[in-house]
């Protein structure tokens, strides 16, 4: 499965409440759904890793989940024959003018206290590891992927 990385830019909602709410459906068992932009990107397969990071300031990852099939009535590939190759994860919706994805929340953090892109690049695995990305969609090569997952779970570590 490929990882991808949605962004989340502050001034579009005020992510913090579905945070909260995350958390406690998490805990109960209960991974929300969450509709989430991945701008013009064609490729994201249901099953795919998703990381969510925060835009602004401190930068960095505050969500976790994977790509998962939306109901048949909200799949874009059924609503027209240039969709068809579309994954069931793509919905009928769209967000200025791109495409929008159902993410399955497996974890979260406090949207003050991400997992900081600054601190991921003073690791060695990440030396030279372009994290900066402008838009949502992006996909990361395996070996980085791999890495950011590690280091996601070591940050989640210290907010249970």
């Amino acid at each position: 499965m490929a990882t991808f990385i949605l962004l989340h830019n502050e001034l579009d909602n005020d992510i913090r409440e579905c945070l909260s709410e995350a958390k406690n459906e998490i805990s109960n068992g209960n991974p929300p759904d969450w509709d989430w932009s991945c701008a013009t990107t064609k490729g994201i397969q249901v099953g795919d890793k998703i990381f969510i990071q925060r835009a602004g300031k401190p930068g960095g990852y505050f969500a976790y989940g994977v790509a998962v099939a939306a109901d048949e009535e909200y799949q874009l590939r059924l609503t027209d024959e240039k969709y068809r190759d579309f994954s069931e994860a793509y919905l009928t919706e769209s967000y200025r003018n791109g495409f929008v994805i159902l993410v399955e929340i497996h974890s979260v953090v406090d949207y003050e206290y991400p997992l900081e892109k600054k601190k991921l690049k003073a690791l060695p695995e990440f030396t030279n590891v372009f994290l900066d990305f402008r838009r949502s969609g992006c996909q990361l090569k395996p070996d980085v992927a791999e890495a950011l997952f590690g280091e996601w779970e070591k940050h989640l570590r210290t907010f249970r």
